[in-house]
């Protein structure tokens, strides 16, 4: 059975740093007429488990990173490794999971914006977009502590602030916004709304702008329609519907 001294030279290692982990108990040894002594398995062992992972330097190189990132990794847990002679090694599947992950998300960051990219292209500040993010306004996730927007969603945003709200709605219909409030909220002139609470505001979409004027024209109302009761309006689309055509 091979000697602290013997094991330290087929481990490459320092006699003392031997002693070190027989004592910390990371390679087994036993006392023999005051000698420690390591049995040959538990040193084929120990070195096998050495060799078959892999070190800060060749994963830094593996993964395209500096030594200092995959350190920090390790450190923050989200790249799991093992210290054996006071040296980070990772086992070559861990180390091949956090490559595809990083590719993943590599791939997702492609499909997402930053919150200041997002910020320019609607003309907002950083800060009322990382609002719209929480809010669940904007398509959003968060991945390592900072907001990443959806493209998608984004545009889809983009498009519903830039459809006509109440003010240009009663402008082309020659009603105050006040009056196109009511309509939407009675459920006459369909519309979505998009902020926060008291900083809200309703947009109406073009389709459903032409069908509230269809129905203007249909019912035949005159001026007085936006006065009337949405039963008056209900009574008079079944009047026509059931009204036959004469012969």
């Amino acid at each position: 059975m091979p000697t602290v001294k013997e094991a330290a030279a087929e481990l490459g290692l320092g006699p003392e740093r031997v002693a070190q982990l027989t004592q910390r108990g990371q390679l087994p040894a036993s006392k023999v007429d005051g000698r420690w002594i390591i049995e040959r398995s538990d040193l084929r062992a120990y070195k096998q488990e050495r060799e078959s992972k892999v070190s800060v330097s060749k994963a830094a190189a593996a993964l395209g990173l500096s030594e200092i990132t995959v350190c920090v990794a390790i450190r923050e847990g989200s790249l799991p490794a093992k210290k054996i002679d006071e040296r980070w090694l990772i086992e070559p599947e861990a180390l091949e999971a956090y490559k595809q992950e990083r590719q993943q998300m590599k791939q997702e960051l492609q499909l997402r914006a930053t919150t200041e990219e997002a910020a320019a292209d609607l003309g907002l500040g950083v800060f009322r977009v990382i609002q719209l993010a929480r809010e669940g306004t904007l398509p959003a996730r968060k991945i390592n502590g900072q907001w990443l927007i959806d493209r998608e969603g984004l545009e889809a945003y983009k498009k519903l602030r830039q459809t006509p709200g109440t003010n240009e709605v009663g402008a082309a219909l020659g009603l105050s916004a006040d009056r196109i409030t009511d309509l939407i909220r009675t459920g006459r002139l369909k519309a979505s709304k998009i902020g926060p609470g008291r900083m809200s505001h309703w947009k109406i979409q073009p389709s459903d702008l032409k069908s509230f004027k269809k129905l203007r024209e249909t019912t035949a109302a005159g001026p007085g329609f936006e006065l009337r009761s949405q039963d008056w309006i209900n009574a008079r689309l079944a009047q026509q519907a059931t009204k036959t055509p004469q012969t």
